[in-house]
């Protein structure tokens, strides 16, 4: 009897655990409402840090937020379950620069000749990937992909897009992912920007269907 007892409070525990740490799903058709928490820094998917007058956030970026930002025009009951394992092992970030006080482009911040500019664009166009690793349970990743925003002077900030490949996820509950930018050309030293797996993880998905 009181085998039977321990084993039904078991389940029962389990069950409770279990419903309690269900992700939330949000329609496609509220879709505004799903970009309102992942842009809402109290979700713990965007962290930010300010360094020698500059600001610097990085934003997780979910699968489903992949998914739906690269494929929304076309997709459907036949496809998704294709894009979600196209996407299954990326770990995508972008992570934004710009002066704290909106002053000037970045581009041209602390420099003094065309030649400088020069070598900064063809360096964060091109070279950037090899300043930006991403620590997951003591093993450091580098990125498969990363992609310097052109603003053409719409605005002083920008934006990098960084995509890791990682077997797995390797996601675990009360983990951390250690981004880390080790930048060499705004001199703000290395920057590591820690994101909670229990965030990641409990935030919301998208109900495609």
């Amino acid at each position: 009897m009181r085998t039977k007892l321990i084993t039904l409070l078991y389940f029962s525990i389990l069950g409770i655990f279990l419903s309690c740490n269900k992700q939330k799903q949000i329609s496609i058709s509220h879709i505004d409402k799903y970009f309102e928490l992942l842009n809402n820094e109290e979700n713990g998917l965007i962290k930010s840090r300010s360094a020698n007058g500059y600001e610097i956030k990085v934003k997780y970026l979910p699968i489903d937020y992949l998914i739906y930002k690269n494929h929304k025009d076309n997709l459907n009951e036949n496809n998704l379950d294709t894009l979600k394992s196209k996407y299954k092992n990326a770990l995508a970030f972008i992570m934004t620069i710009g002066l704290k006080d909106d002053a000037k482009d970045i581009m041209y911040s602390d420099i003094d000749s065309y030649k400088e500019y020069a070598s900064r664009l063809q360096d964060l166009n091109f070279s950037v990937d090899q300043k930006l690793n991403l620590l997951i349970n003591k093993v450091q990743y580098t990125p498969v992909s990363t992609n310097f925003e052109n603003t053409y002077g719409l605005r002083n900030s920008r934006d990098i897009f960084v995509v890791y490949n990682i077997p797995d996820r390797e996601i675990r509950p009360n983990g951390i992912l250690d981004f880390i930018y080790d930048d060499q050309w705004f001199e703000t030293g290395k920057n590591h920007f820690r994101f909670s797996t229990n965030d990641i993880l409990n935030f919301p998905t998208i109900k495609f269907k």
